[in-house]
């Protein structure tokens, strides 16, 4: 059996909204909701994972 860990948040700063999805696998690709990025074209949209989770918290 394999479980999915993950955990989505949206933070907007200085008018820009920026999506993060949190994985517990670096292995699986992830895509971006098709409904986010339809209701929001600028919004970024980013991975975050144990190898690149210290850059997250230190930004």
């Amino acid at each position: 059996m394999v479980y999915q860990l993950y955990s989505r948040k949206v933070e907007e700063s200085n008018g820009k909204l920026c999506a993060f999805e949190f994985k517990y696998s670096v292995q699986k690709k992830v895509k971006p909701p098709a409904s986010f990025l339809h209701a929001y074209p600028d919004a970024e949209f980013k991975v975050i994972t144990p190898s690149n989770v210290e850059e997250f918290l230190l930004v």
